[in-house]
């Protein structure tokens, strides 16, 4: 007998959408399965035509304008492509130290700053798993704010990626949180 998910119920409400001339609606389904697991899926639709043209769902703040998303993800991009250079660096010039370095840490030691700093979510096990290859984690699950807490760990300061790139890293992030915080704002729920 294999595991089936199936609906339980579907639930459908409606809210006055911004403009107070139409609604937008809510549809919440939940489910089961065969082993007595349960799970929720919440979609919104806005069924008013003149706030579709302006508004986009974004979750944790509702209801959004689409110039203001728009901001956001450009800005969000400006930061992630920020974000290469110091990677390309910091592997460039310390990846073997780095890998020599933690070779000689247990995982577990490890695997704590990493999650702390990096705010890495996987189980200790699938960490592990991941870090059979030190080298392959650093280049594929390895982001700026966990090559800078390993170097700070391995008493590394360089001056480039303290005042080169955490700078105009932080400055992005500034402008992005202002940017959530007038969205925060303006936001529709």
């Amino acid at each position: 007998m294999g595991n089936e998910w199936r609906v339980d119920s579907i639930d459908r409400k409606r809210f006055n959408c911004p403009c107070k001339n139409g609604y937008y609606e809510k549809v919440t389904t939940t489910m089961s399965d065969d082993y007595l697991r349960t799970d929720e899926e919440i979609k919104y639709s806005m069924e008013c035509e003149s706030c579709k043209i302006l508004y986009t769902y974004r979750s944790f703040y509702g209801w959004i304008l689409k110039s203001d998303n728009q901001k956001l993800e450009q800005q969000e991009q400006l930061i992630n492509n920020e974000l290469k250079s110091p990677k390309e660096y910091i592997l460039g010039k310390y990846k073997d130290q780095m890998v020599n370095f933690l070779n000689n840490k247990p995982r577990t030691q490890w695997y704590k700053k990493w999650r702390d700093v990096c705010h890495y979510t996987n189980t200790i096990q699938t960490f592990r798993k991941y870090t059979n290859s030190i080298e392959d984690f650093l280049i594929n699950y390895g982001n700026f704010y966990g090559y800078r807490c390993i170097l700070e760990w391995m008493g590394i300061e360089d001056p480039i990626v303290e005042e080169e790139y955490k700078i105009k890293i932080d400055e992005l992030r500034d402008v992005k949180r202002d940017i959530l915080n007038s969205i925060e704002k303006k936001a529709f729920r």
